[in-house]
């Protein structure tokens, strides 16, 4: 059964890139904004990909370091 609506734009490679962007100080809202996006789209990526949702959790405290 094909696939209907529109191919997601996540990647796998967000999930480095939101540790190294929230490491350097810088909000979840401005990584949305980097990789041309919006933060309800990372709230929907954060629920439907596991590694994502860890990632971010991590980038949350590594921010606060």
């Amino acid at each position: 059964m094909p696939k209907i609506g529109r191919p997601t734009k996540y990647k796998e490679e967000y999930c480095d890139l939101v540790i190294k962007h929230m490491s350097a100080g810088k909000s979840l809202a401005s990584f949305a904004a980097t990789i041309g996006t919006n933060r309800q789209r990372i709230w929907q990526w954060r629920q439907k990909h596991k590694e994502f949702q860890d990632a971010c959790e991590a980038a949350a405290e590594a921010s606060q370091s």
